[in-house]
């Protein structure tokens, strides 16, 4: 038995090692063109009153991003509270424009999408976008 192990040992000792060190130009340098994302929680709720409610997390950029409301919530919003330093808007479709736009807010949110000034904004509602604020 010893002379098993001494072999094997005297063969490990002949097997070369590998090393976990970063080659000369292997490593990428962060550059400007990196942007820093956070992510922000927003409630989400398909009655008024912040009731029936998610708290969904979303990816924060410096660019509106347009994603599609997630579909418990799609065309069924009647509340947004977006935590504090959070700025939401909500689309009625994918264009994600001006002409789309149905209500921008930030904490503490609309208690009532489906009678906000008059109007039924939660039934329209069907796409989301929030960034970091940083005067909200």
């Amino acid at each position: 038995m010893k002379t098993f192990f001494a072999s094997a040992m005297a063969i490990a000792a002949l097997l070369p090692s590998a090393t976990a060190a970063p080659t000369e130009g292997s490593v990428v340098e962060r550059g400007a063109s990196l942007e820093k994302r956070l992510t922000g929680n927003v409630l989400l709720c398909s009655s008024s009153n912040f009731n029936n409610c998610n708290l969904e997390t979303f990816t924060l950029t410096s660019d509106w991003p347009c994603l599609a409301l997630p579909s418990r919530f799609n065309g069924h919003l009647g509340s947004i509270g977006p935590d504090h330093g959070i700025l939401c808007r909500i689309w009625t479709d994918s264009s994600c424009s001006e002409a789309s736009n149905t209500v921008i807010t930030s904490f503490p949110g609309v208690s009532n999408l489906y009678s906000d000034g008059g109007e039924d904004l939660g039934h329209s509602a069907h796409f989301i976008g929030c960034i970091e604020c940083d005067n909200c």
